[in-house]
């Protein structure tokens, strides 16, 4: 009896827990999921890379073998703006782009597609196991959890079509709007190259579009006859120091900053910091569009500072950026070497970045930068290279510092381009930013191919 009672009392507790699972339970098109609309791509990085290397043995004969490089040492930037992924430092010369292996993630769990070459309304989905062919701009599609939203993404993968210390050249289409100057100075900013032409009694500036190097416009309007030599571009604008005026004269709008500054000379930018010369030969600086201006703190005698033929360049020692050797360089009279000073400016620099060093060689002026009559010093891959024509008129050789500055040599694979057409009368040398060097004579308008 006691049994049964209890075997009762069980079957009754189960079968009310069983009643409250049922009665609990919904089938699956009752229970609502919550499906993110977010796509973005978040992080993009390279797999293994093949790159075939040429070698010639000692007997002079050619041989080619396979090594791999790592792709994750090449960073790739995204731009969720302009939805495109790509590579600021390009691979090595001979790396395969036709099959590589890419981790690529999105926000938010949201799936991944490749667009075939062929067929744009035809794609794969991303594996990370799968090699992509990334020898052309390539199409992603991120599409949401939801399925309710896309976006696309273009991936463009450099590799460089030359080799490393190696420059090759491309001509652009040639003008005459510099055929009887006397002066040149270029620059790049905002897509597009401008060129100030310095005459016997004006200054012209000169503006194309940095993607084709052609199609020149004069700006009409005439500045005074040193402003060539007083120009400078900060990341968005074009400044010129006309006569006594500060003048922004980005797409020739010709916008007076200020009249009778602290300086009378304006030598260049960096970032958004613009740098000039007071009467007194001060370096001085300013961070806020030129309205007031400080000196630069210098670790030697500010007589040593150049009065001509400057040039003022930085480049990012750290892969993001942070950190900027600054360089400048330029002369005093017209028999010595150059003076070349630099300085470190950048986050978590405060202590470094108080002063610049002047470049002492000692009285050794086996590899210092001579004395030319016009001089460019540009970045490239790099390195600081000198280029200009010497006091004899002719084309100086390109010059190498690979020491931020302290000696200057020639390298083969620094040569000029053989499209220059003849010994040029002037030339200014200058990158723009893709890290292209161009250079404009009064004959030519050639830049180099790097990607």
């Amino acid at each position: 009896m006691e049994i049964r009672k209890q075997v009762g009392a069980t079957a009754a507790i189960v079968a009310a827990m069983l009643t409250a699972v049922a009665c609990n339970s919904k089938s699956d098109s009752d229970i609502n999921y919550n499906y993110d609309d977010d796509t973005a791509i978040t992080a993009f990085t390279l797999g293994t890379v093949a790159q075939k290397v040429h070698t010639t043995s000692s007997k002079g004969q050619d041989s080619v073998y396979t090594v791999n490089i790592t792709g994750s040492n090449y960073k790739f930037f995204i731009d969720q703006q302009k939805r495109l992924i790509w590579n600021p430092d390009s691979l090595p010369y001979g790396c395969d782009a036709t099959k590589i292996l890419a981790t690529i993630s999105a926000m938010n769990g949201a799936s991944i597609r490749i667009i075939n070459l062929d067929d744009a309304n035809a794609y794969k989905v991303y594996s990370s196991t799968d090699s992509i062919d990334f020898s052309q701009d390539r199409k992603l599609r991120v599409v949401a959890q939801s399925g309710r939203s896309h976006r696309d993404y273009t991936v463009r993968v450099g590799v460089r079509k030359v080799k490393e210390g190696t420059l090759a050249w491309e001509q652009c289409a040639p003008t005459d709007l510099f055929a009887s100057a006397s002066h040149l100075k270029g620059l790049v900013v905002s897509g597009k190259v401008y060129v100030f032409a310095g005459f016997a009694d004006k200054t012209l500036m000169c503006v194309a579009d940095a993607a084709t190097g052609s199609d020149w416009t004069e700006v009409n309007q005439e500045f005074a006859a040193d402003a060539w030599d007083n120009v400078a571009a900060t990341d968005n604008d074009v400044w010129m120091m006309d006569g006594n005026t500060l003048r922004k004269v980005t797409v020739g709008r010709g916008q007076i900053i200020g009249k009778n500054l602290a300086v009378v000379r304006l030598i260049g930018a960096v970032g958004n910091t613009l740098y000039g010369l007071d009467a007194q030969g001060t370096l001085m600086s300013s961070a806020n569009d030129g309205t007031t201006w400080q000196p630069e703190a210098l670790d030697d005698d500010e007589s040593l500072i150049p009065t001509s033929r400057i040039s003022l360049v930085s480049k990012p020692l750290d892969a993001k950026g942070q950190v900027k050797r600054l360089l400048l360089a330029g002369y005093r009279d017209f028999s010595s070497p150059a003076a070349v000073w630099t300085r470190l400016s950048g986050t978590g620099f405060d202590q470094l970045e108080s002063r610049w060093s002047f470049t002492n060689l000692a009285g050794d002026l086996r590899y210092a930068l001579p004395n030319w009559e016009q001089l460019s010093v540009v970045v490239v891959e790099g390195n600081f290279v000198a280029v200009g024509i010497s006091g004899s008129g002719a084309l100086a050789p390109m010059l190498v510092s690979k020491d931020q500055g302290i000696t200057w040599k020639y390298y083969d694979g620094y040569a000029y381009p053989s499209q220059l057409n003849a010994i040029p009368n002037v030339l200014t040398a200058f990158a723009d930013e893709n890290d292209k060097l161009w250079i404009v004579t009064d004959k030519n308008v050639l830049r180099q191919v790097t990607k």
